[in-house]
């Protein structure tokens, strides 16, 4: 149960009440069945679903960020968002994308694990 300053009975205790009932009901939605969840390692190691079920998940999950991120590219391209505020926008991202090339393996490692243990709490 969620608290807050709020006076007993107020809209604003009742709110947060609420909102912290539906990330219980999202929790337990998500529990009920792994391969609709994010959590599918742990569906894997459950028993739920098979090697071959989680490889092929993998796989549809790779080839559908790359779609993605080249349609993200092509939408940058065909929209000309390189080209804002004179072209330093366009030099910023490659500057990004060049000083991420220049990265050994290990801190790139380290660097997405870091990014994808941010994500999985913003979920």
């Amino acid at each position: 149960m969620a608290y807050s300053l709020a006076k007993d009975g107020s809209k604003e205790e009742q709110l947060a009440y609420d909102l912290d009932s539906v990330d219980v009901q999202i929790i337990r939605i998500l529990q009920r069945d792994g391969r609709a969840s994010n959590l599918i390692v742990m569906a894997f190691a459950s028993g739920w679903i098979t090697l071959a079920q989680l490889l092929w998940n993998w796989v549809v999950v790779c080839i559908g960020n790359f779609v993605g991120s080249i349609l993200t590219a092509l939408a940058i391209l065909a929209s000309k968002q390189y080209t804002l505020s004179g072209g330093a926008l366009g030099a910023n991202a490659l500057g990004i994308a060049n000083a991420k090339c220049d990265l050994g393996f290990f801190q790139v490692i380290a660097l997405g694990t870091m990014c994808n243990a941010v994500v999985c709490l913003a979920v």
